[in-house]
Formats: C-alpha cells, sequence, structure tokens
C-alpha cells in the first residue's frame, strides 16, 4: 500500500514522507514423506519417522520454513530354524541337504522383507547286516527259523526312520539215525553195548552247526527157561523142537527165539489121572425137577453142560440127554452124558365132597376140593340150576361158605366145573360134577 506520514522539518517546514510499502510473507511448507529403512531431506538422512523442519530465505527475501512429516517404514528379516528328515519344503521349493535358504518379499508397506532359513536335514538309516545261525536266531528280539531277510524300523535319536535289514541265513543242524542190533552184545566205534540203548554222537557240520547221529542199539537175549507142563493121562505133547512126548520127563530143547538168538527150553512134564466116577441116568416124572450135582465128584474147575450151564449142578424139568465137559484142577478135560428118562408117572388126584351144611353148627360149614397136588394152573367154578355163577376161584384152599353177593344161597344142588394143571406130571384135568347144600 502507500503510506504518507506527514512530519515538521527541522526547519519548521511541513514535511510529507509517502512510502510505497510492499509485504512479501514468509512460506511455511507442509510435505509427507514415507520410505524404507531411510531417507533423504534436504540434504540430511533420516532412519526414523519424525517431523523435519527446515529454514530457508525466499527469493524476496523472507523466511521459508519447510515441514516434512517422514515416515521410515523398516526392511523385515526373519531368522527360521527348521528340521526334517531327508527332504524339507521351504516357501514351496524342496531341498535335500542342510542349508540356508534366504527367501525375498515386500511387505504390505512396500518395503523388504528376507527369511532366513536355516535348514538341517537329518538323513534316514538304512543298516544292511548279515547274519548267520544255527537252527535258530533271535533278531532284534524276535526268534526266526529259517533263512530269510528280516526288516526292523526304529527311530533314530534325531527322529528319523531307522532301517536295519539283516540277511539272516539259518543254517540247521544234521540229526541222523541208524540201528544196530545183535545177540547179547554189539560193538560200535570200538565200543561195547550189552544192552538196547540210544548212543549219541555229536559232531560239526561243514556250516558250523550240530551234527547228531542217534544209533538205536537193540540187545536180542539168548534165552534160558524152563516150562512145567502137565499132560491128561493119554495126552500127546509137542516139544519147541518138534518132538512129541506123552511120558513124564525132563526135556531140553534148543531152538532159534523170534528174536533170532539161541532159545533152551527145558521142558518138564508130568502126567496126572483124571479123578471122576461117571453119573448114572436119572428117571422122574413129567414136571418133577430132575437134580443133577458134580460137586463132590473129582477135583473140577469148570462146568460147560449142553443146556448152557456153566455151575457144577444143573435143575431141570426137561427129559433128555445132557451132555456136561469139564476141566479138573489139572485141566485135563471130562466129559460124561447123563439120560434124564420120563417115569410115565400117574397125575396126583383131588377129591371133591358131594355135600356141606352151611348152617353155623361148627360142622362141614364150607365146600372146597380136597388134596395134597401141587399146580401150576388152578380154576374152580360153582353154579346154580339156573346157569349163574355163583364162586368162582383160583385159589386152591378157598372154601366156598354157601353165599352168593353177601346173602345165603338157598338149599338146592349146585354143579361145579374143575380145572387144573398137575405139577409132577404137568398134566392138565378138567372134571366137574354137583354138590348138594343143606341148611
Amino acid at each position: 500500500q502507500t503510506v504518507t506520514d506527514n512530519f515538521t522539518t527541522s526547519l519548521g517546514c511541513d514535511s510529507t514522507v509517502i512510502t510505497d510499502l510492499t509485504i512479501n510473507n514468509s512460506v511455511i511448507t507442509n510435505l509427507t514423506e514415507t520410505s524404507c529403512d531411510s531417507a533423504n531431506v534436504n540434504g540430511n538422512w533420516y532412519y526414523t519417522t519424525q517431523t523435519v523442519t527446515d529454514n530457508f530465505t525466499t527469493s524476496l527475501g523472507c523466511d521459508s520454513t519447510v515441514i516434512t512429516d517422514l515416515t521410515i517404514n523398516n526392511s523385515v528379516i526373519t531368522n527360521l530354524t527348521a528340521t526334517a528328515c531327508d527332504s524339507a519344503s521351504v516357501n514351496g521349493t524342496w531341498y535335500y541337504t542342510t542349508q540356508t535358504v534366504t527367501d525375498n518379499f515386500t511387505t504390505s508397506l512396500g518395503c523388504d522383507s528376507t527369511v532366513i532359513t536355516d535348514l538341517t536335514i537329518n538323513n534316514s538309516v538304512i543298516t544292511n547286516l548279515t547274519e548267520t545261525a544255527c537252527d535258530s536266531a533271535s533278531v532284534n528280539g524276535t526268534w526266526y527259523y529259517t533263512t530269510q531277510t528280516v526288516t526292523d524300523n526304529f527311530t533314530t535319536s534325531l527322529g528319523c526312520d531307522s532301517t536295519v535289514i539283516t540277511d539272516l541265513t539259518i543254517n540247521n543242524s544234521v540229526i541222523t539215525t541208524s540201528t544196530a542190533s545183535s545177540c547179547d552184545r554189539v560193538s560200535l566205534k570200538g565200543n561195547w553195548y550189552y544192552s538196547s540203548q540210544t548212543v549219541t554222537e555229536v559232531f560239526k557240520t561243514a556250516l558250523g552247526c550240530d551234527s547228531i547221529h542217534h544209533t538205536y542199539v537193540t540187545i536180542l537175549k539168548s534165552t534160558s527157561s524152563e516150562i512145567n507142563v502137565s499132560l491128561c493121562n493119554g495126552t500127546n505133547y509137542t516139544l519147541p523142537d518138534g518132538r512129541i512126548v506123552s511120558e513124564s520127563g525132563r526135556y531140553v530143547s534148543t531152538i532159534t527165539n523170534s528174536q533170532g538168538c539161541d532159545s533152551v527150553i527145558t521142558t518138564v512134564i508130568s502126567i496126572h489121572d483124571i479123578n471122576y466116577n461117571p453119573v448114572e441116568d436119572i428117571t422122574k416124572c413129567l414136571g418133577d425137577d430132575a437134580y443133577i450135582d458134580l460137586w463132590n465128584n473129582g477135583n473140577m474147575r469148570s462146568y460147560k453142560w449142553s443146556n448152557g450151564g456153566t455151575e457144577s449142578s444143573i435143575n431141570t424139568k426137561e427129559f433128555g440127554t445132557f451132555t456136561v465137559d469139564m476141566l479138573d484142577g489139572n485141566g485135563c478135560l471130562v466129559s460124561d452124558t447123563i439120560e434124564i428118562i420120563d417115569k410115565e408117572c400117574e397125575p396126583c388126584k383131588l377129591f371133591v365132597p358131594n355135600a356141606f351144611t352151611p348152617n353155623s353148627n361148627g360142622l362141614n360149614e364150607t365146600f372146597v376140593p380136597v388134596s395134597l397136588c401141587e399146580f401150576t394152573d388152578y380154576r374152580f367154578e360153582i353154579y346154580n340150576r339156573w346157569g349163574e355163577r355163583v364162586m368162582e376161584t383160583n385159589d386152591p384152599t378157598h372154601r366156598w361158605d354157601g353165599t352168593y353177593e353177601g346173602r345165603d344161597c338157598q338149599q338146592d344142588a349146585y354143579m361145579w366145573i374143575l380145572f387144573y394143571v398137575d405139577k409132577s406130571t404137568m398134566m392138565s384135568i378138567s372134571d366137574k360134577g354137583t354138590v348138594t347144600l343143606l341148611r
């Protein structure tokens, strides 16, 4: 602007000062700057985020201030440690040896980022072993009995697979056998053996395993024995050597026994007489028992009858011929035949009364057939004149008291029918008649 100032000079005169005034402004400039790790602002390097103020003089001679809002973003370096077995993938790339792997990236703020991986590759271990044993071998605690490849898997102290492959060879021990036999003794490799036994010899095979040979020794014995023979009178005996003798004496036979060795057998023969008296034939009635007892007849120890009996006696009702074979105390066979003959006996008879008086006077009160016979079957029946059965029984001792169904029967003639089988003759008898009931 134009500034007019009025003054009075020293001489007292008016003085006017007209100032043509020009005002130039100072300049303040605000800047924003972002950089990685460091930045140069007006020739100065800065390494941290801060506000940087620089003062200048403008071309018009005024103060000029530049304020820079400086942001320093740091690059990133990351150190990693990785351990793997045999191989590892780092940022998509496979590595197979221990090394330092450096990977560069750009951060989200646009700065360099470096990942340094200290990679350790531990290798899996495969160990090949060769082992030879006899018959069996223990590999890692397990027993094996045949030649084979045994694979055992472990984990190493570094955590990797460890495989032990054992090429296992099993050589078998050899066991062989043979037999040797002789009479009384046998020699094996200069040694004499006198009893049956197993002789074992141990060797080493070409592969270093045991070789065992068993010789089964059988000692066959020559024998000497004596036998006692009891012969029944008139009996021949064949000696072990084939000779036939029938007299008492001492006979020596030399033969080859079943084992092929000498066998001397002395046979002492004794002749025994038979002590038995034949039993006479027996006659009996039909139905009677025939009892044959041989207990006190000779010294017999066994019996065999033609009817199957095996005791010293038999009891039979049959007729016919009975044969018995017996062995006496000396083992001699005795036979006898006994004939049981029918005497054709008459059957037993019964007496049947023709009257009785059931009138309570104590005399002749009941009616019953009278006899001393024995029966195998018996039936007695009584009928009135109208054919009505008033009594029947199978008991030979049963007596009729003249009643029917608890009431007294009237005085009258009654018909009786009798049937029985006589036990002694086994004959069947039928009879009938009448009895008069008197009151």
